[in-house]
């Protein structure tokens, strides 16, 4: 949600070729966030597999995409574009402050988690 309204430059894709999760710059045309995931049982239970195996491949190569699942996820989405796309309402970060909001991301700080 973040992404929302921004140019797809700015989007924080996978960029590493060493991923599965890679994202090349002629790719995308949205931003998927990783906290909120979802779909009928038969195609959401597929894609967990899909991306649990683009993981398990990167990690057997010491390999880790940059935001985790959800550069996978985004992988995911571009392979096989979702039949609907919520709105950023669905997702969006506490930070915001926003009425309307459907689920709210809570704030981290990533440093950290990362240490």
């Amino acid at each position: 949600p973040g992404f929302n309204g921004h140019p797809r430059s700015s989007y924080t894709y996978e960029s590493n070729p060493e991923s599965r999760a890679l994202v090349r710059p002629e790719e995308g045309v949205y931003y998927f966030c990783g906290g909120f995931q979802g779909g009928s049982s038969k195609s959401y239970l597929r894609a967990c597999e899909t991306m649990a195996s683009r993981i398990a491949d990167d990690e057997s190569r010491g390999v880790v995409a940059c935001w985790h699942d959800e550069s996978h996820w985004n992988r995911y989405c571009i392979d096989n574009p979702p039949d609907k796309i919520l709105s950023p309402m669905y997702c969006s970060p506490q930070s915001w402050g926003v009425d309307g909001r459907k689920i709210v991301a809570l704030d981290k700080n990533h440093a950290e988690i990362r240490s």
